[in-house]
C-alpha cells in the first residue's frame, strides 16, 4: 500500500493507505490513516469516514512551495496547511469515487479534476471556482496545464477549450 508524507512545522504528516475497500457497487476506495509523527490523528481530520478516492494515478499530494498537502477524501476533500495544520475544506466533489481523475498544483493554484467538474483554488487568495460539465453526455476527459494561468480542457466529444485558472471561464 502507498504512503504519502508531508513535512510540517510540527513534524512529519503521513497519509497511509491501509486497504482497498468496496462499500457498494464498484465504488472503490482506500481506507486510510493520517498520522503526525507516527501518532494517529485520523479522526481529527476525517471524522468517522477515513476513505479517499482510489484512482491516484494523477494524484499530487504536495504543493510546489511545500505549504499545502491535498487529501482526496471521498466527496469532502481538503487541504492541510504545513504551518498551522489547519484543514481547509474544498467544495464537495460529487460521486468522486468514480469521477476523480486527479489533481495538479501550479505555483498559485490547486486544480482538482474529475470527469464531471473541475475545482480551482487559489492558494494565495483562497478564491475557489468550480466548472461543472454543461451536458450530461459530454465529460471532461483530460486537462493540460499551459502555464501558470491557463489550462486546456479536453472533452469526450473530441473538442477542447482553453480555460483561465483564476475563473475557470473559457478563453474568448
Amino acid at each position: 500500500m502507498e504512503t504519502f508524507q508531508f513535512e510540517t512545522i510540527q513534524g512529519k504528516l503521513s497519509l497511509i493507505c491501509l486497504d482497498v475497500v468496496e462499500p457498494n457497487n464498484g465504488r472503490m476506495l482506500y481506507k486510510v490513516k493520517l498520522t503526525l509523527n507516527d501518532i494517529d490523528i485520523t479522526a481529527s481530520y476525517f471524522g468517522t469516514w477515513n476513505y479517499i478516492n482510489c484512482h491516484l494515478r494523477n494524484y499530487s499530494s504536495t504543493s510546489i512551495d511545500k505549504k499545502w498537502f491535498y487529501i482526496p477524501k471521498e466527496g469532502n476533500h481538503f487541504l492541510i496547511h504545513s504551518e498551522t495544520l489547519q484543514k481547509e475544506e474544498l467544495p464537495y466533489l460529487s460521486v468522486s469515487a468514480v469521477t476523480f481523475k486527479g489533481n495538479y498544483f501550479t505555483e498559485n493554484h490547486l486544480i482538482v479534476f474529475s470527469s464531471e467538474e473541475i475545482i480551482s483554488k487559489s492558494l494565495g487568495s483562497n478564491k475557489v471556482c468550480v466548472l461543472k460539465q454543461k451536458a450530461k453526455e459530454v465529460y471532461f476527459q483530460d486537462i493540460t496545464l499551459l502555464d501558470a494561468t491557463k489550462l486546456v480542457l479536453s472533452l469526450s466529444d473530441n473538442t477542447s477549450q482553453i480555460v483561465w485558472l483564476d475563473t475557470l471561464q473559457a478563453l474568448e
